[in-house]
């Protein structure tokens, strides 16, 4: 429904070999439409757009015919990332702003109401464009930001953790950066394990909440890895909840003293 049977087809390859994944048959396939990678986890779908000038210019005809807006107000409630820095986030320019509420407007009306449906707030489209240099999107508790190598004018490339180098398979030329950091709700989830760990822990022996921690720390670092690095709030939250782990410990120790 949301590619449509000859872009579905294409997407997946013949039966009788059936394409890698994320990849296609040949480039003139993956050129042919302007779906160029789509990507379903659970209950959340990642799609790729590119369209030319005239495509863009087209698909913002048909939304702004059935949805009017004189007075620019399409940029007011347009989601942004707010936890990278302001000159990191989606510049919403015009354009952009439409062609996002259009690529959107145009998914949400392929859905049936009766079997799914897409919601603006739980969603995000990331334009990419003359005046927006970064694709950003989150992906399974991260938040990802691709800075192509020739919009960094004014970034260096660097050389942190934390930042993938994405290589072009072929020449082995370094084409982008991926920066990473974990995002707001992982941190929640954290917390609120923390928060379980403390409100369950009644009269327990301190060394199996000191173990419930470890494990829950131990967890979030061994998948998180170097984004954690990279997300302060998340450093200062570790430190919090460790604070409250310890207090929580010296309470049972002075109780049995």
């Amino acid at each position: 429904l949301v590619l449509g049977l000859t872009r579905a087809s294409e997407l997946a390859g013949p039966p009788n070999l059936p394409n890698e994944w994320l990849t296609f048959q040949d480039v003139e396939t993956e050129c042919r439409h302007p779906i160029r990678l789509y990507c379903r986890y659970t209950d959340k779908f990642f799609m790729l757009f590119r369209f030319t000038q005239d495509e863009s210019r087209d698909l913002i005809q048909r939304y702004l015919t059935e949805n009017p807006d004189p007075n620019n107000e399409n940029i007011v409630g347009y989601n942004n990332k707010m936890c990278w820095p302001r000159d990191c986030r989606m510049r919403r320019m015009k354009h952009d702003v439409n062609l996002g509420r259009a690529v959107f407007w145009e998914i949400q009306n392929r859905l049936p109401r009766a079997v799914t449906s897409l919601e603006w707030d739980n969603s995000f489209v990331s334009v990419y464009s003359k005046d927006n240099p970064n694709l950003l999107f989150a992906m399974c508790g991260f938040e990802v930001r691709i800075l192509p190598k020739i919009r960094t004018f004014q970034e260096e490339f660097s050389q942190r953790e934390g930042v993938w180098k994405l290589q072009n398979e072929s020449t082995k030329e370094m084409t982008a950066q991926a920066f990473l950091r974990v995002d707001d709700e992982s941190m929640k989830k954290h917390e609120n394990r923390v928060r379980q760990i403390l409100m369950a822990s009644g009269s327990t022996a301190f060394t199996k909440i000191a173990n419930k921690w470890n494990s829950s720390l131990i967890g979030l670092m061994t998948y998180f890895r170097e984004a954690v690095l990279h997300t302060g709030e998340l450093l200062d939250l570790i430190v919090k909840c460790e604070n409250k782990i310890q207090t929580r410990i010296k309470i049972g120790l002075n109780s049995k003293m």
